[in-house]
């Protein structure tokens, strides 16, 4: 069973998850070198934005600044989820959890039955992230990682599954409560 998209909670006050446009990349590569090892360069958000008809990339923006983005690729049945990085600042408060919900809703919408990912062995914060909403550890990529030779974890969601959309509306109701409770 899937959330459709058109049938997406409004997210707390204060947070808007929105299409990332062209616009919005110096914003984007300015989190990315704070949060990521190996940072995109200008014309790979250009390409995926502008080319690629396979790409979907999100900016999460609080109290009207950028603090997070999200991106996947959808192929057939399958979303490839490809990014979700948060400004340094931002970890620790369900940014991150925001982002993954908002892109396996959009993905559902769109008739997708499973997300697959590939995140660092030693990225023990998003692999925990992960299992918590339902992906499994489904294989390895040897020295995946180019900048470091550092092995990549498969994991997989069925999105297909009986209790996917009743698990997924339990995260975000607890979610969006919290988020509330902030005050922004």
């Amino acid at each position: 069973m899937s959330v459709p998209f058109s049938d997406h909670p409004r997210w707390p006050a204060g947070y808007v998850v929105r299409p990332m446009r062209v616009e919005d990349i110096a914003a984007v590569l300015a989190v990315e070198r704070l949060s990521l090892p190996t940072p995109w360069k200008a014309k790979g958000y250009r390409h995926e934005l502008t080319t690629n008809k396979l790409a979907h990339y999100w900016v999460l923006v609080v109290a009207g600044q950028l603090v997070g983005y999200a991106g996947y690729w959808l192929v057939g049945p399958e979303a490839q989820i490809s990014i979700i990085a948060l400004h340094p600042d931002q970890q620790g408060r369900g940014l991150g959890t925001l982002l993954l919900l908002h892109i396996l809703a959009d993905v559902a919408g769109q008739g997708a039955t499973e997300a697959t990912l590939e995140v660092r062995r030693s990225n023990i914060v998003a692999r925990k992230l992960y299992t918590a909403h339902g992906f499994l550890e489904v294989g390895l990529r040897q020295g995946y990682y180019k900048d470091t030779g550092e092995d990549a974890i498969l994991m997989t969601l069925n999105m297909a599954a009986d209790d996917f959309s009743a698990r997924w509306q339990k995260q975000y109701t607890r979610l969006s409560g919290r988020l509330s409770g902030e005050g922004l």
